[in-house]
């Protein structure tokens, strides 16, 4: 009889410390995202979600999805127009793979904390008002595939080790670590500078939208040779060179280019 209750016990205790541990993880993500309501200053249109309680679960929760662990994996709230900025806690959604506040009123800059965001794949934070430099820790969310900034506020001038050097502006060469990106979309910000050689290391690329943006230089012609690009958007820059006439061996992917 002792051993049946000893092993009762154990396996009791085995089964018992992963569900709590599964449940704190779970309150954690509750927290974090009740802390993001509560950083809505305004919400002109009550479009805000009112389900977004403490009394309900957060996979029920209106553009939360969540993984069969509970752990949020996706925040997708476009196109409400919300008023506030982005707490730094929202990097403590360690599960998190998208993450999509495009179309709103977000202002501030965009936390350092979103760099502790290692499996994020989507980040769209495009058409706020969003300001500042433009994050150097971008460099660190080496699983992007999608990133999107443009239509906010940002400058470039000063912003160190990735993205913008702190002389000119220009984009470094460490955007080529980002070897997952398939979609970069920077048009119309504040950003000055060359296009890096390095630029071309991105070979799962799909979409380069670096339009009117004050770039200047030679295109690199790694760009005619990314084989995956679909759209390429430079006009509205004041670069030069000249479309390879093998274009098409290059970029068999090709749709559209716009280059002006």
């Amino acid at each position: 009889m002792a051993n049946i209750l000893s092993f009762f016990v154990s396996i009791s205790v085995t089964i018992f410390v992963p569900l709590c541990m599964a449940a704190t993880s779970f309150n954690d993500d509750q927290s974090v995202l009740l802390e993001f309501k509560a950083h809505i200053a305004s919400n002109p249109h009550n479009v805000w979600p009112y389900n977004w309680s403490s009394a309900t679960g957060v996979c029920i929760w209106t553009g939360v999805s969540s993984g069969v662990s509970g752990r949020v994996m996706a925040l997708n709230l476009p196109n409400m127009i919300l008023h506030g900025d982005i707490p730094p806690p929202l990097g403590n959604l360690s599960f998190l793979l998208a993450l999509n506040v495009s179309g709103n009123c977000f202002n501030g800059d965009l936390p350092s904390e979103l760099a502790k965001l290692h499996g994020l794949e989507l980040m769209d934070s495009s058409n706020n008002e969003l300001s500042g430099e433009i994050p150097s820790w971008f460099g660190n969310l080496t699983e992007l595939r999608h990133l999107s900034l443009f239509g906010n506020n940002f400058i470039g001038s000063e912003v160190a080790d990735f993205m913008f050097n702190n002389i000119t502006g220009s984009i470094l060469s460490s955007i080529g670590n980002l070897t997952n990106l398939r979609e970069l979309y920077l048009a119309a910000t504040d950003i000055a500078g060359e296009i890096p050689w390095e630029v071309g290391n991105l070979l799962n690329l799909e979409v380069l939208d670096i339009g009117e943006m004050g770039l200047t230089g030679l295109i690199p012609p790694v760009i005619f040779n990314m084989f995956s690009l679909k759209m390429i958007h430079l006009a509205n820059n004041s670069l030069f060179g000249s479309l390879p006439r093998d274009i098409c061996l290059g970029l068999p992917a090709l749709e559209w280019i716009l280059f002006s």
